[in-house]
Order: C-alpha cells, then structure tokens, then sequence
C-alpha cells in the first residue's frame, strides 16, 4: 500500500458487524478541518461489482483553533489559544453569532502586522447581533476587539490588555449593543473601552 492508502485506511474504516449491519469508523479528528459545513457519504463495491451508498450526511464544524473567518451564522467554540500572526485573527462576517472563547487567549504580535484581534466590521451600518464572551485577547496593535457600524451586539467576561496603539474594545459607528463585565489594562495610547459616535450602548461593570 501507498502512504496515502495507508492513510485512508486509518482514517476510514467500514465493518460489517451482523448479516445486514455495516458500521463507518472514521478516525480523523474535527479540529483538522477548517470551519464550515461538510456532507458526506459512504460507497461499497464487493467483487461482483454490486454497489451500495449511504444517505448524505452533514458535519458543521464550529470548533476554533487558529485564526480564522466566521461566515456563517452559529455558535463557535476555541479549543485552544491562539497565537496570531495575521489580522483580523477571528473575523466574523457573518450576522448572528456567538464566538466563545471558553476562556483561552488571542494573542497578538504587538505590531503593524496584527492589527485587529476579533473584527466585526460592516461596510454599512447593519444589525450583527454577535456575541463575544470569555475571551482574553491581548497585543493588538489597533484593538483587541473591534466593532464598525456593526449594532446589537454582546460582549461580556473579556480581558482585554495591551493594545499598543489604540483601544482594547473599541465600538466606531456601532449602536445598541451591551458591553458587561470587562477588565481592560495597559492600553498605552488608547482606552480601555472607546466609543466613537455610538449610541445607545449599555456598559457595566468595566474595570
């Protein structure tokens, strides 16, 4: 066998467990796939060249390991800290979303070259309603947490720290969001919590 057939074998495996039963094994694990929906099926051929498929079937992938962009709407989990060597690091495009970060960190290079820790940016002014929570996000150059004329969104149980050139959180042309329980510190040249031409926002406990 090839290495890439070896491979496959490990990672995919179809047993026949009873007179009709088969069972598919697959061994490949989630956090190897980039975030998004995957469909799948199965197919068996015997020697008399008879064939039988499987149903389509569907994975979402929501499990985050590294930087990335959300498209879609959803919840999202991190799995690990993340250190971040482009910008946005997380980038979420898309509306209705709950990024978690299950209080593991974003960390930045301290430089121009990562800008933005997590970006919720919109062209025009739009309802986003994304949520952030449980994140520490550190050594952005711009902000650690960006939102631009992006509204009713939430954001609580955040570290923020040492945002060299600007803002930990930073809200620009966003409105009606709620910012909670944050400990924001050693933003050099900016503030902890900014916001520019924001409305209707409700901040507590910020520290």
């Amino acid at each position: 066998l090839s290495p890439e057939e070896i491979q496959q074998n490990y990672l995919m495996n179809l047993h026949k467990f009873n007179s009709t039963g088969w069972n598919l094994e697959i061994n490949q694990s989630m956090a190897d796939l980039p975030i998004g929906n995957y469909t799948y099926y199965a197919t068996a051929k015997n020697d008399y060249n008879y064939e039988n498929t499987t149903g389509m079937y569907n994975i979402i992938q929501n499990g985050v390991n590294g930087c990335t962009a959300i498209n879609a709407p959803g919840v999202y989990t991190m799995n690990s800290s993340i250190n971040a060597t482009r910008s946005p690091c997380i980038d979420i495009a898309a509306s209705n979303v709950t990024f978690d970060c299950q209080g593991f960190l974003i960390d930045g290079l301290d430089n121009a070259t990562t800008k933005y820790g997590i970006l919720v940016n919109r062209s025009v002014p739009a309802f986003a309603n994304v949520t952030i929570q449980n994140c520490k996000v550190t050594d952005f150059n711009l902000a650690n947490i960006y939102f631009g004329r992006a509204n009713n969104n939430t954001v609580t149980n955040i570290n923020s720290s040492s945002s060299s050139n600007g803002n930990g959180i930073s809200l620009v042309l966003s409105n009606s969001s709620t910012i909670s329980s944050i400990t924001a510190t050693s933003n050099s040249n900016g503030n902890g919590v900014s916001l520019f031409t924001s409305n209707h926002n409700t901040l507590s406990n910020i520290t």
